[in-house]
C-alpha cells in the first residue's frame, strides 16, 4: 500500500544557490580594480638637499654620577 507513494529522497538546492549568489556579490563588491579611480598627479621636487646622517651621540654615566658626551 505505501510502496506506491514513496518518493526517492531529493536534496533541496535552493539554500546552496542562495549562498553561492551571496558569495558572488561579496567578491564582486570587494574586488579591487586594476585602474585607479582617481588619477593623482604628485608634484615633483624642484630643489632637494641630501641630508647627512646625524652624528652619533654617546653618553656615558660613571657609577659615581659623572656623565660624559662623546668621550
Amino acid at each position: 500500500m505505501f510502496d506506491e507513494l514513496e518518493e526517492e529522497p531529493r536534496v533541496d538546492l535552493t539554500p546552496l544557490i542562495d549562498v553561492i549568489f551571496m558569495l558572488v556579490i561579496f567578491f564582486v563588491m570587494t574586488m579591487t580594480f586594476s585602474k585607479p579611480v582617481l588619477d593623482v598627479v604628485l608634484p615633483a621636487a624642484q630643489n632637494s638637499e641630501v641630508k647627512k646622517k646625524a652624528a652619533e651621540l654617546v653618553m656615558s654615566v660613571k657609577p659615581d654620577g659623572k656623565y660624559f658626551f662623546n668621550d
